[in-house]
């Protein structure tokens, strides 16, 4: 089975490498399963998932 990560990165020397695997969450909240630390992100901003061999980004609609 392949793997999955998600690169994050910020400017030129901050970089985070998160294991994707099966649905996580991403946003300023301490809830999600990754936390940025963003005024720009909102508290739950996004689900990446897999569904049917590819993966899936979903806006979970939430404002700053």
């Amino acid at each position: 089975m392949n793997r999955f990560y998600l690169c994050l990165k910020r400017g030129t020397l901050q970089k985070s490498v998160y294991p994707l695997e099966g649905s996580i969450t991403i946003g300023r909240s301490d809830e999600n399963d990754i936390t940025l630390v963003d005024s720009d992100v909102s508290r739950s901003h996004a689900r990446i998932s897999f569904q049917t061999d590819s993966w899936t980004i979903e806006d979970l609609g939430s404002s700053t």
